[in-house]
């Protein structure tokens, strides 16, 4: 079973603190570009609700307005299916049990104004959850509702299922999924067989696993943890322990892509970088070899790049930099390999092309680019490319990126502005 939002991109404040509702709402305009509606009385949210509703993807609410001064406003917004954070001025065990048991999706006490910080992340965090799929795995129906029941208040894709086999079913068919929680005593594939399973086909920095239990006690947490889980939470759980482990197990996921993504991006035109290009390159390179696919290697360079900066100064340069990078992607990227190769030369792996379709292909970027005029500014930018371009797979995918390189060498000093090729061998 599987659950997912549509599309919603504001956020609805209820406040009647003009200071602080201002602070909140200028605070997540600017630091996640979100639009948020603001209102300070129920009556007013019920107005709003009535026209815009369904372009709310959470609300924060305050549960003392004027005309609302127990709350009513919460059941309110929870009735027509917005998940709410609450505002209150202090919070009490009462309080926050009856809170949780409407599924509110947190409390805020209002005691700071560091508050506001942590707001601002529950928002993106919220915002975030809506491409983020969690797989529940129980026999148990009861508590495979209630877990999927609080994930889904946090806008998750839920997929519940009732056996392992089914989970790595599930896993293939969904790479949207980026946890798994899965209860240990299940018939046929138990929680640690599963754990173990998962961790044969993916690593803990692509997918996070929660083991649950209600029984066994801290040797089931001890072995979860030894197959290969990354956390591990008893039952029955407090709901606010529940939301706690699960945010962090997808943000720490989501810190290790954007690390490897920092790692792997040229940090000026957003594509590959040269070391990520040759990692990505040589596994191309050898499935061509093996299989005796054709396929080229390119080399290309911004004529006279020096004399943009010199001319024009280093953000012009930049802008070209930026603005070719984004050609080459968009015209190269899904089917073949790009990257900056370093200053203003650039790679790209041509998958599977007989020397005539490469040739086309870079002849007629060569034509685009030196016909276009890019503008920076107030003004208009004009540069060529020069192109050196291998052919076929040699000893080696050094052998091609310095065949390639010669051959760039080539049209610098021939005139610039076209694409020389490997000849072929008689």
């Amino acid at each position: 079973m599987h659950s997912s939002y549509g599309v919603q991109t504001k956020v609805l404040l209820v406040e009647d603190s003009r200071t602080f509702g201002a602070f909140v709402s200028q605070r997540i305009q600017a630091d996640l570009g979100t639009d948020v509606a603001w209102t300070m009385s129920l009556a007013e949210t019920r107005e709003l609700i009535l026209r815009e509703g369904h372009t709310f993807f959470m609300a924060l609410l305050d549960i003392n307005l004027p005309d609302a001064p127990d709350g009513q406003v919460v059941d309110e917004v929870l009735s027509k299916g917005i998940p709410a954070a609450v505002f209150t001025g202090e919070i009490s065990d009462d309080l926050r049990d009856l809170y949780w048991s409407k599924q509110i999706i947190d409390y805020v006490t209002k005691d700071s104004i560091e508050v506001v910080d942590y707001v601002v992340r529950l928002v993106a965090r919220i915002r975030a959850n809506a491409g983020i799929g969690v797989a529940v795995v129980d026999d148990s129906s009861l508590s495979r509702r209630q877990m999927t029941s609080l994930l889904r208040a946090h806008r998750y894709i839920v997929y519940d299922v009732e056996n392992g086999e089914a989970c790595l079913d599930l896993l293939t068919k969904h790479p949207d999924i980026k946890l798994v929680i899965t209860d240990y005593n299940m018939a046929h594939m138990d929680g640690f067989m599963l754990t173990r399973e998962i961790r044969k086909r993916y690593s803990k920095d692509v997918l996070s696993i929660i083991g649950i239990s209600a029984h066994g006690g801290l040797s089931i947490s001890a072995r979860f943890i030894k197959s290969g889980a990354n956390d591990y939470l008893n039952k029955p759980f407090v709901n606010e322990e529940f939301y706690c482990r699960v945010s962090q197990n997808v943000e720490m996921i989501e810190l290790i892509n954007n690390i490897r993504e920092y790692a792997n991006k040229d940090y000026l035109t957003g594509i590959s970088n040269r070391r990520h290009f040759f990692e990505q390159a040589q596994h191309a390179f050898d499935l061509h070899k093996d299989a005796q696919l054709p396929c080229a290697m390119v080399i290309i360079d911004i004529d006279d790049f020096k004399g943009i900066n010199d001319s024009f100064g280093h953000d012009v340069g930049d802008k070209a930099l930026h603005w070719f990078a984004q050609l080459l992607a968009d015209r190269f990227g899904q089917d073949h390999l790009v990257a900056r190769f370093g200053g203003e030369e650039f790679s790209i792996f041509l998958r599977n092309v007989s020397r005539e379709e490469a040739f086309q292909l870079l002849d007629a970027l060569r034509e685009h680019v030196g016909c276009h005029h890019i503008p920076v500014g107030e003004m208009l930018l004009r540069f060529t490319i020069s192109i050196g371009v291998s052919f076929t797979p040699q000893a080696s995918l050094e052998t091609m990126i310095k065949q390639a390189d010669d051959l760039l060498y080539s049209a610098k000093h021939s005139g610039r502005n076209r694409v020389v090729v490997e000849k072929t061998s008689k």
